[in-house]
């Protein structure tokens, strides 16, 4: 048998959950003793000595490797309940943060790995709400900066992807606009869920709207719909308004993009229409279907529709290897993609069937941009 098919077999699985515990205390019972000074924090062989090329040291290290105790810590208070181990997290919380910000521009993928992995397992032990999103700003800037090197133009940039996104924070704004100099589109949705919004909730549009731009965001992403399915112009009017104020407060221009929305609107040749009496740079879409593929056949009318005053960008189940015919179908040049990989978590002890979000999705899966992925789509776009 080999070791892929051992490790997936139910006697291995077995023997894991047995041990668990007790592999995860031992290792972080480890870490405890060896993280001093004395050691210069290396948790060494098991012949005392440190690791040949460094791989035990734990602490005081580059900073993808920053958050590997705490993960440790982590995991192990988790498994076993032992509140030492939380307090031994706590004490290296703050500084691993810090140490993690400063990561190598340049770090390889697997670094890029090793790193979002750790820091996943830090968010459930944030204690402030300002912890948190210095973490979520961090694994941001890491998918933002891959999405670059990988030949990007430009950055939608949102929060809470596995649901289709939702606005994100000021501080991850800040952090990727300073980090990767690729101009930013910030998505404006204030919760999960249809595109129909009371008179509150658009009011906090409006002013996130200037806010995003006030901190440095290139353009404004959203979409409002009336209850009968139709764009909702006069809901959209102030908070595209709020985001052209600020952007003229601040001397620059905004891109006003209306979002999938438009892909469950009633009728999309009137939105198209009322987008461009509001002046919108681009409209992202399927072809209101479940992929763009799918949608090709609308695609390519509403590219036609559109002409030279809006730009139709193309979404949803874009990929490098359906580009090619997807720009042969629609006749756009304009294609968005997260360029997803899907990771599995480091966490040992998994609850099972206590969710802690949409039932259905695992609580296990960290989903992080791949460079090689935005890279393939980049050059079957070059070649276009």
């Amino acid at each position: 048998m080999s070791i892929p098919a051992f490790t997936a077999s139910a006697l291995a699985i077995s023997l894991f959950t047995l041990e668990k515990a007790e592999i995860c205390s031992a290792v972080a019972d480890r870490m405890i003793e060896k993280m001093t000074p004395a050691t210069k924090y290396d948790a060494q062989n098991a012949d005392g000595k440190p690791s040949t090329f460094g791989l035990s040291r734990m602490w005081n290290v580059s900073a993808h490797e920053a958050a590997r105790l705490l993960m440790i810590y982590a995991v192990a208070h988790l498994v076993t309940g032992d509140k030492k181990y939380l307090e031994e997290y706590k004490k290296y919380a703050k500084e691993s943060i810090s140490q993690s910000a400063n990561f190598d521009r340049n770090m390889a993928p697997w670094a890029q790995l090793q790193m979002q992995i750790s820091l996943e397992a830090m968010l459930s032990f944030a204690e402030s709400e300002s912890e948190r999103n210095a973490i979520k700003g961090i694994m941001g800037d890491v998918s933002a900066l891959a999405a670059k090197r990988g030949g990007a133009d430009r950055l939608e940039l949102c929060a809470d992807l596995i649901v289709g996104g939702t606005t994100p924070s000021l501080a991850l704004l800040r952090q990727v606009k300073a980090e990767t100099g690729l101009p930013v589109r910030a998505l404006l949705r204030p919760r999960f869920g249809d595109f129909c919004y009371d008179r509150y909730e658009l009011a906090q549009m409006a002013e996130c709207a200037a806010e995003l731009v006030a901190a440095g965001a290139d353009g404004i992403v959203t979409g409002v719909l009336t209850p009968a399915g139709a764009l909702d112009t006069d809901a959209l009017r102030p908070i595209y308004a709020a985001a052209r104020q600020a952007a003229e407060k601040a001397h620059r221009t905004v891109d006003c993009t209306l979002h999938r929305a438009f892909d469950v609107c009633c009728d999309p040749f009137a939105a198209l229409e009322a987008a461009k009496q509001l002046g919108l740079a681009t409209i992202l879409t399927s072809g209101q279907a479940a992929s763009a593929p799918q949608g090709a056949a609308l695609l390519r009318q509403l590219v036609e529709a559109a002409g030279q005053e809006v730009e139709i960008l193309v979404g949803a189940g874009v990929s490098a290897a359906n580009i090619p015919a997807l720009a042969a179908q629609t006749g756009a040049r304009a294609f968005h993609l997260s360029g997803k990989q899907v990771l599995d978590s480091r966490m040992t002890f998994r609850r099972e069937g206590v969710p802690m979000g949409l039932p259905g999705f695992s609580e296990f899966e960290i989903w992080q941009t791949s460079e090689e992925n935005i890279r393939a789509a980049r050059t079957a776009l070059d070649a276009l």
